[in-house]
């Protein structure tokens, strides 16, 4: 199992030990070295910083790709089982990250009351919501890909 999360944090070295090979991006410097330290050789960990000033808002387009957002143009399409996005360009990420789910694996958006509207996410119309919660402050939605279809016979 493949798995990728933009934003590091605490389930980082947890999310590791469920998977074959776990992918994090971390903007953060200081973040970025106290967990470093933490993680297996599983782990392709990444300090790429934000493209613009961290209290810039994020913007609907860009000129160019944040390399952020661009370690998600690496994989192949459909290689990712499992996608975590809980960090900096989130929007984008999605964005950037729905191709490359395997059909059947799930992308997982933390804080989604950030946004007026999920349309804004252009989640596809067939992925399932596997789940829906909130700890009453943030609200965490984990879509699932419709499995590979099968051959009849």
């Amino acid at each position: 199992m493949t798995a990728i999360e933009f934003g590091s944090g605490r389930s980082t070295r947890w999310f590791s030990t469920l998977v074959g090979r776990l992918i994090s991006i971390e903007h953060n410097a200081d973040w970025y070295a106290e967990v470093r330290d933490q993680l297996d050789d599983n782990v392709d960990y990444r300090h790429i910083p934000m493209s613009h000033p961290v209290t810039d808002p994020e913007r609907p387009t860009y000129d160019e790709t944040p390399a952020y957002v661009a370690v998600a143009d690496e994989l192949a399409d459909q290689s990712i089982d499992f996608a975590v996005v809980d960090g900096a360009y989130r929007t984008h990420c999605v964005w950037h990250l729905i191709p490359k789910i395997a059909p059947g694996g799930y992308l997982l958006l933390d804080d989604v009351g950030m946004w007026p509207s999920l349309d804004e996410l252009a989640i596809p119309a067939d992925w399932s919501i596997a789940d829906d919660s909130t700890n009453g402050v943030k609200r965490c939605i984990i879509w699932q890909a419709p499995p590979a279809e099968t051959a009849a016979g």
